[in-house]
């Protein structure tokens, strides 16, 4: 029984939350004729192939070709298998995906993809050989959630104040970004009107007249706690309507 080869020299890159087509692999064998190989394809949280990646909080393999093959499993798991004629393997090799889990990015993640031959007499389990790769996933900025609040009644006087602008960016701080700059922009919807604010801490704070935007900038905290007393003045503070910022 000759060994077979299995060849793929190439890593992978992918953004977070991104699918990827796990192409690149070549498979031979002088000995397997039309009968049946196995392709098993594992994917590893850590470099040293001990532990097997969580499909769920990790990421997941995915068979996406079974045309020819006689057996497959494991898609949307850790390992899939995936056995049938040589020509028919290699496909859904070249075909199989990955799908890391939502907003994972703590990788990168490792495979390890093992070649079985047809066994023989001299060796009926067949020969195996094996190549790992590793797929390193790029974080990515993901949008923050803003709070505002309902809808606010100006009874009397000139002008009133506004509390209950929020913002959080917990996806990305989570995962080690920065929240030392943010930037918050609130538009008053006509001219003549102003906006103004109480600067919290080191956060910077401007209002354009000829645009009629209020830019708060700085560090996460204080930028929460400048808008948080906004104070609006319409140019008529007597019309009967109803704005928006």
């Amino acid at each position: 029984n000759d060994p077979p080869t299995l060849v793929n020299p190439g890593n992978y890159s992918v953004n977070e939350d991104t699918p990827l087509t796990l192409s690149g692999y070549t498979i031979t064998d002088a000995d397997s004729f039309s009968r049946d190989v196995t392709v098993t394809v594992a994917l590893y949280a850590d470099a040293a192939h001990t532990t097997l990646a969580d499909a769920g909080t990790q990421g997941a393999l995915t068979i996406t070709s079974t045309t020819g093959l006689s057996a497959s499993s494991g898609s949307g798991t850790n390992t899939v298998t995936l056995t049938g004629p040589l020509a028919d393997v290699l496909a859904a090799l070249n075909a199989l995906g990955f799908q890391g889990a939502a907003d994972f990015n703590n990788g990168p993640l490792y495979l390890r993809t093992t070649f079985t031959d047809w066994g023989h007499a001299d060796v009926p389990a067949g020969n195996s050989v094996s190549v790992d790769n590793t797929i390193t996933i790029v974080p990515v900025n993901d949008a923050p959630l803003l709070t505002v609040p309902g809808t606010q009644t100006l009874a009397a006087g000139s002008s009133v104040a506004i509390s209950g602008i929020s913002f959080q960016d917990t996806k990305d701080t989570a995962q080690g970004a920065s929240d030392a700059f943010y930037t918050v922009t609130v538009l008053a919807p006509n001219a003549g009107d102003t906006l103004a604010a109480t600067v919290s801490g080191t956060a910077s704070s401007s209002y354009n007249a000829g645009t009629q935007t209020l830019t708060v900038s700085g560090a996460r905290t204080d930028v929460i706690a400048t808008p948080a007393n906004l104070v609006y003045t319409p140019q008529d503070s007597n019309a009967d309507t109803t704005y928006t910022l």
